[in-house]
């Protein structure tokens, strides 16, 4: 496989919302919908994940007060990544049928500068949530939050051609 193909590959495979790679052969509409399916998708494996949170992380009332801030900044965070996602799929989804070696490196060179930023948030927050709660709450939350993570990526994948 060329390095191309190559990087074609895992970037297809492992960006963010590849449902928007069907630009090539969607109307903007049909984008539209797809993206609103995994907002309400996100929204409702967010919703469980509070829940898993609440109920599986046991938390002092003063540990759950500091906790929640620092959640929704990780949250946060992790929203601003997402969006940066969902540009570089736009862009790559626009240049797909012209694709050539530069613009592949380039596009592979910046989705692994994402995941590496992604890692890097998890990394900071376990720590925060080290020093400021506790070491258990820490891995708990990462743990879940990956696992949360996970079941998005799944879902998106299923708008990937390449899992057809």
């Amino acid at each position: 496989m060329s390095l191309i193909k190559s990087i074609c590959v895992v970037v297809l495979v492992m960006l963010a919302v590849p449902g928007v790679v069907f630009a090539q052969s969607r109307a903007g509409s049909d984008i539209e919908a797809l993206e609103d399916n995994m907002r309400q998708f996100r929204r409702k494996v967010m919703q469980r994940r509070d829940s898993a949170v609440s109920t599986l992380i046991e938390l002092t009332d003063a540990q759950r007060k500091s906790f929640r801030p620092i959640q929704k900044e990780y949250d946060k965070e992790m929203k601003q990544l997402g969006k940066e996602e969902r540009m570089l799929t736009r862009e790559f989804a626009e240049i797909y049928d012209r694709l050539n070696a530069g613009t592949a490196e380039d596009i592979g060179r910046r989705f692994f500068e994402l995941q590496r930023g992604r890692l890097g948030i998890q990394e900071k927050y376990l720590k925060r949530i080290s020093d400021e709660i506790s070491p258990v709450a820490a891995v708990l939350f990462i743990q879940l939050q990956r696992r949360f993570e996970a079941e998005l990526e799944s879902e998106r994948m299923k708008y990937s051609p390449l899992a057809e």
